[in-house]
């Protein structure tokens, strides 16, 4: 019975002792796969803190970029508007010009806008300061023509371009009253009326003259696309021109 007991006495021991490594085993591995979990986790939060500063860092070098390209932008537009030439005033003495205006309708102080875009031409013209004198204003002006050539290419354009404006005006009276509608492509952007010198910009849209050279006195971008633009890339839309010409005729004949 001794030896019996004895037997089973050992066996509980031993018995405990296994389980007692098991259980040793067991909380090791526990412990060492939460060491491993809270090194997984500590590796993941550094590269997400890693990715944070990266896109930071990337957002920030975008945003300086930008920056620099505005100023960029901003730096050449007023290089370009600084290069445009200051008004010059000179007084013609011009009976025929003085018809002229009167035919455009012009008393006392009152001016009228002209342009002639192929020699970046550009400014006002109205009665002198005495009887048949005309007054010009030069807004922009080509510096290899003096003031008697520049009043020659004036009043020639000038006489064009009242022609073509009274075609105009007459047509699109004829157009209202026989409720005919005018062709968008023969609207100014700007103005929404009738070119009569209509130019094409960089940005690919016509424009009359006058009013996108008046634009671009104090702006260097598109009114339409907001794009980079300059005076010096119009370019005369004769297709357009003559495409007006013809319907004014073509109205006063109807």
């Amino acid at each position: 019975m001794i030896i019996a007991a004895t037997i089973a006495a050992n066996n509980r021991r031993r018995e405990k002792m296994r389980r007692d490594r098991e259980e040793e085993a067991r909380r090791l591995r526990e412990e060492e796969e939460a060491r491993a979990r809270a090194l997984r986790q500590q590796a993941l939060d550094e590269r997400r803190r890693q990715l944070q500063r990266w896109e930071y860092e990337s957002a920030l070098r975008e945003r300086e970029m930008q920056k620099a390209k505005a100023n960029f932008m901003d730096q050449k537009e007023q290089e370009y508007l600084n290069s445009i030439p200051r008004h010059h005033t000179v007084e013609y003495r011009s009976q025929e010009a003085c018809r002229l205006l009167e035919r455009l309708g012009l008393t006392g102080n009152q001016q009228v806008k002209f342009s002639a875009q192929s020699i970046s031409l550009d400014g006002y013209i109205g009665t002198g300061s005495v009887k048949n004198n005309v007054r010009v204003v030069y807004v922009q002006r080509p510096r290899h023509l003096d003031d008697g050539e520049l009043w020659t290419l004036l009043y020639n354009s000038m006489s064009r371009h009242a022609t073509l404006a009274r075609l105009v005006d007459q047509a699109s009276a004829i157009a209202s009253d026989k409720g005919l509608e005018i062709p968008d492509d023969f609207l100014c952007p700007i103005t929404l009326d009738i070119m009569c010198d209509p130019v094409v910009a960089s940005d690919g849209h016509t424009y009359e003259y006058s009013a996108i050279a008046e634009w671009l006195r104090t702006h260097a971008r598109s009114p339409l696309t907001n794009g980079a633009m300059r005076a010096e890339d119009l370019r005369t839309n004769l297709e357009r021109r003559n495409e007006i010409d013809a319907w004014a005729r073509s109205l006063l004949d109807y």
